[in-house]
């Protein structure tokens, strides 16, 4: 599986929140959008830094899952960091954390505490 060229949204998630990512991927591509995800369109073998990179420039936008790990996250710091650049930037708060520096004045969709699923969707 995987999308060649323009997608709607690139998922930046971290591993642990992998659970997120693919619940995020189904709902919008069950909504007609286009997706980007780490774990179902890089291929093994290739650049990580490459592919992220293509990812990042190839989307319209950038969700970004916050939680704990996504900010402790080398990797995930970088990618939201090149949204916020390029004004791609679609903060989700998935768990409770901290938001400061640059991402404290950030609106963002807050999914902490949404037991139900279709509560979250309808966020």
């Amino acid at each position: 599986m995987g999308n060649a060229g323009l997608a709607d949204v690139f998922i930046s998630y971290t591993g642990r929140d992998w659970g997120w990512a693919s619940w995020l991927d189904f709902i919008l591509r069950e909504a007609g959008y286009t997706t980007k995800v780490q774990g179902y369109d890089f291929m093994v073998g290739q650049s990580f830094v490459n592919a992220m990179d293509e990812a990042l420039k190839q989307s319209r936008l950038v969700a970004c899952l916050l939680s704990p790990a996504y900010l402790d996250s080398r990797w995930c710091g970088e990618e939201w960091q090149a949204a916020l650049v390029k004004e791609k930037l679609l903060p989700l708060r998935i768990a409770e954390c901290d938001l400061d520096g640059l991402l404290a004045p950030r609106a963002y969709l807050d999914l902490v505490g949404v037991a139900e699923a279709e509560e979250a969707r309808e966020r």
